[in-house]
């Protein structure tokens, strides 16, 4: 047989070979391409069992699991809240909080606040209370109040503060509202014989007219405070300049025992110790024994610099009265405690206090 006879013999078997090779790899290439799509579609289902969605959409307020683990069901793994749903939680007395109404009006201030204070309202009373050790380790059992900011307010305080979550915060709680109404001590309150509950007027400071004002300067009371022995009651007209005593054995009926001129802008004062007194008394301390009354003649800085500019140029004083257990006052001429030469300048004096205790103390060494 010629050559040419025996290839051309020889192709078809080679020609079926080669199908045959590119049947098998074409075979093994839709098994490959069907694992391939089977781990992918592996892959896509891991991952969307791995991706959590969240159900709010707000920022992350913690993260309990850090590290690459296997987690039980259940476990927490982050905390998520929307920022512009703060609300405030406050811990109320139980024994007030009876008196509380959802939809009561309510005061939010403190540092984290500033000024002006926030406004809200009482949205949800938890109908179940929990005890809790107080500061003083006093047990306690109180009641989970929500409060919720009035519109606009939260967002002003965001953008102005940066409030955020666990802030601490102060409130009032309002009760009852009036537009105008007379605001007195509680304790100056008492049931007459009709059961009715009444006020008298036991003791007044009248405006007096002031060349220069123009209305009559008031006494502006700012400071007051009672003996131990509940005997005699003090207190401090700032723009008046004077300071006084009361005898209250009958508190009903109280007695003008001592008054003392130590600045004002009436100029009914002298001088002392051949100066002339910078401001008005104002903070008032007494001693334990009731001898010893302590004053200070600074304000508010801004109400010093409209009434009193030369607090701030000459310092403010602290004078020491005595006072007599029978009733009277004395200015003390041995005792000053000038705050002007302090070594970064002129300070103002305020607010008063005894390392062991004093009269305006609630709690005594």
């Amino acid at each position: 047989m010629p050559q040419w006879s025996a290839a051309t013999a020889m192709m078809p078997t080679m020609v079926n070979q080669y199908i045959e090779r590119k049947s098998l790899s074409r075979a093994v290439l839709v098994k490959e391409r069907a694992e391939a799509v089977a781990r992918l579609k592996q892959v896509l289902q891991d991952q969307e069992r791995g991706t959590l969605t969240s159900p709010v959409d707000g920022v992350v307020l913690a993260r309990h699991v850090s590290n690459e683990r296997h987690v039980e069901g259940g476990k927490v793994l982050l905390e998520i809240g929307r920022l512009e749903d703060l609300e405030v939680e406050v811990e109320v007395l139980s024994s007030d909080v009876v008196s509380v109404s959802e939809m009561n009006s309510v005061e939010i201030y403190g540092p984290a606040i500033g000024k002006p204070v926030a406004r809200g309202v009482v949205e949800k009373i938890y109908p179940t209370g929990f005890t809790k050790v107080s500061s003083l380790g006093v047990e306690q059992q109180r009641v989970m109040v929500i409060v919720k900011f009035s519109e606009g307010e939260l967002r002003r305080l965001r953008h102005e503060r940066g409030l955020g979550v666990d802030y601490r915060v102060r409130v009032k709680i309002y009760k009852a509202e009036k537009s105008s109404a007379l605001t007195i001590p509680r304790s100056a309150l008492f049931r007459g014989a009709d059961g009715k509950w009444q006020v008298d007027k036991v003791i007044a400071v009248e405006p007096v007219e002031q060349e220069g004002w123009p209305f009559p300067v008031p006494g502006l009371i700012t400071d007051l405070l009672v003996s131990m022995d509940d005997r005699y009651l003090y207190f401090s007209n700032w723009l008046h300049g004077d300071v006084r005593q009361y005898d209250i054995s009958n508190p009903a009926r109280p007695k003008l025992t001592g008054r003392l001129w130590l600045g004002g802008v009436i100029k009914k004062s002298g001088k002392f110790r051949g100066r002339d007194f910078v401001g008005g008394p104002q903070m008032l301390q007494l001693s334990l024994d009731g001898k010893r009354l302590y004053v200070t003649d600074s304000l508010y800085s801004s109400w010093d610099n409209q009434f009193y500019p030369s607090i701030g140029k000459d310092g403010s004083t602290l004078l020491q009265i005595d006072c007599d257990p029978s009733g009277g006052m004395t200015l003390n001429e041995d005792f000053l405690v000038d705050f002007g030469p302090e070594p970064g300048g002129p300070a103002r004096a305020h607010e008063m206090r005894f390392p062991g205790g004093d009269c305006t103390s609630d709690i005594w060494i």
